[in-house]
């Protein structure tokens, strides 16, 4: 009924115009036209403006969708295991007693842990004990904290980082979760040169 009654409308202004047209004399029509012609940027800027709004949604989209699987399937800048937390990239490069965390936005530009905290849980298992490892901040964009642990394929760290003036985020690692095929083969090919570019 909407529609029709719009169509029914739009119909009718069409049919006015016309009318109009017919009954304006020269400068008349002169001035419509300019009417028209202005009525018709209006739109047509309204309509810019409004794609242009929504293409950053688009654009940062993608993103902003990381998965584990999907960070699992890209090398990392440093070897180590990527996850999503908020607004940041965070890569745990994990051995026995040692931790690293790299820390970058989603287009992995480093960000600064200045005066930033963050601690690890390590977790040997759904059986084994639990051992709290603090984080501190290291170089430009790293935690790091030492402990009395080692990692093994079942080993489970969930990590948790807070930047001044920031919330705090975490993340859920399994160190030597071994990577896809298509991960792997990517490493060795090495064809992501956005993540070579970040290398240091």
């Amino acid at each position: 009924m909407a529609c029709w009654a719009e169509a029914r409308c739009r119909n009718r202004s069409v049919i006015e115009a016309e009318v109009l047209m017919n009954n304006l004399g020269e400068d008349g029509y002169e001035s419509f036209t300019v009417i028209a012609t202005r009525m018709l940027r209006r739109k047509m800027k309204a309509s810019i403006i409004a794609a242009v709004l929504a293409a950053p949604l688009i654009i940062f989209q993608p993103a902003w969708a990381h998965t584990d699987d999907s960070l699992d399937a890209m090398p990392s800048p440093h070897g180590g295991q990527v996850r999503a937390a908020g607004p940041y990239h965070l890569e745990l490069v994990a051995k026995a007693g040692e931790l690293v965390l790299h820390v970058t936005d989603h287009a992995w530009q480093e960000i600064h842990t200045d005066g930033g905290e963050g601690k690890a849980t390590i977790q040997q298992g759904k059986a084994g004990g639990k051992i709290t490892v603090k984080l501190g901040p290291s170089q430009q964009n790293m935690f790091t904290g030492n402990g009395e642990f080692h990692i093994t394929p079942e080993t489970m760290i969930v990590v948790f980082v807070k930047l001044p003036g920031q919330d705090a985020y975490g993340a859920k690692f399994s160190p030597l979760k071994p990577k896809t095929v298509k991960a792997e083969k990517k490493s060795a090919e090495g064809h992501d040169h956005d993540l070579q570019h970040h290398h240091h």
